[in-house]
């Protein structure tokens, strides 16, 4: 069924961003290399907190609108994107995308979604990189908290700090956009730490096996990490 589109604006009409639904389940491997491409990455990100065209998002992602227009109509295809409103432009209609969730639901085969959780950790690293890597001087506190701590606990205590996690998420997903303020990136991810980490584990593929020779603190065993994520 084709969905209907929403009337063209008038000129002076602001283009807001609608409320959008807490999540969308990537239930298919087709979605999920949809969302692993870089680029279309990248203009899920920005199409999260604010309806852009594709020629705005070529100038936000330094590529072309008909690279972008691409990409967003593999998105639309998939279910990840849709048209939230339109405008005419100097003789054109010019549609303006946004996601149709504000989180993604990993709920695909768990061999694929595995990869696309380790993902959400490299997204992160480098949306991170790119921010300090900008011509601007970035303040200190942009960057409120960052940690990477090990430990070791029981199934149960993991089990019970992953719902403590998972609970945090779904607050911040409920948490409304102050428009005009800054947008910040949170991180969230708990995992078994690999064997080479555990005490008494093997050491890490082309290592020489050594006692101590680790210099990172004891790791932890935990459940497996929550499928929601920004991509």
């Amino acid at each position: 069924m084709t969905r209907r589109l929403p009337p063209i604006l008038p000129a002076r009409e602001p283009v807001v961003m609608p409320k959008l639904p807490p999540s969308v389940e990537i239930k298919t491997l087709a979605q999920q290399r949809a969302v692993s491409d870089p680029i279309r990455s990248r203009i899920l990100g920005v199409l999260q907190n604010v309806p852009a065209t594709a020629k705005q998002l070529a100038e936000r992602l330094s590529s072309t609108p008909g690279a972008i227009g691409h990409h967003l109509k593999l998105l639309e295809r998939h279910g990840l994107v849709q048209i939230v409103a339109r405008r005419q432009m100097r003789g054109i209609v010019a549609n303006y995308y946004a996601r149709t969730g504000r989180i993604l639901n990993f709920n695909a085969p768990m061999q694929a979604s595995d990869l696309d959780q380790a993902n959400i950790l490299t997204t992160a690293r480098n949306e991170l990189a790119e921010m300090m890597a900008e011509p601007r001087p970035w303040a200190e506190d942009e960057v409120h908290v960052m940690a990477y701590p090990h430990i070791q606990l029981s199934a149960r205590k993991a089990a019970a700090l992953g719902r403590r996690l998972d609970r945090l998420i779904t607050d911040l997903i409920a948490t409304p956009n102050e428009p005009g303020e800054p947008l910040y990136g949170i991180a969230i991810g708990m995992f078994r730490a690999p064997e080479y980490l555990q005490p008494g584990g093997a050491p890490a593929a082309g290592d020489q096996a050594s006692s101590g020779a680790s210099n990172k603190v004891a790791p932890k065993a935990a459940p497996r990490p929550t499928k929601r994520a920004r991509p």
